[in-house]
């Protein structure tokens, strides 16, 4: 009979080959790593501008653009975003000469590979009223 594992090594009784490990184990380390929140010191403004069944946003500071069916989906679109852009950021080892640049600061101590940046970013609409948001993903 083949045992599935779920790519976890077995715990009880299974391949002499396999290297034992708990879960529990592998557990921690996933949730330790899951957990790593980067904040970043800075103010990222985006224009909001609505349309016929949806709304758009530009961040001239980014160079950004992003759309939503709803108010609320372009908040979330726009958090992921900026996570993606900080996660590409880190795999091609620019993110502190990016922040540098910016004037930003981040959480120091803090292992960035793999984390979830938490990003302050603000709409402005047509009137320029502020709506001050975080992008943070868990």
């Amino acid at each position: 009979m083949e045992r599935k594992t779920n790519g976890l090594p077995p715990t009880d009784g299974g391949s002499q080959d396999a290297p034992r490990m708990a879960h529990t184990e592998i557990d921690k380390d996933v949730w330790r790593i899951a957990m790593q929140v980067v904040k970043i010191e800075a103010r990222i403004a985006w224009q909001i501008i609505e349309t016929e069944g949806s709304y758009i946003a530009v961040c001239d500071q980014l160079g950004l653009t992003v759309s939503g069916d709803t108010h609320n989906e372009l908040g979330e679109n726009i958090g992921e975003v900026l996570q993606m852009l900080f996660e590409d950021l880190v795999a091609d080892q620019q993110l502190d000469q990016f922040l540098k640049e910016r004037g930003w600061e981040r959480t120091p101590g803090v292992d960035v590979e793999g984390a979830k940046f938490d990003i302050p970013w603000e709409l402005l609409n047509e009137q320029s009223k502020a709506n001050s948001q975080r992008a943070s993903y868990s």
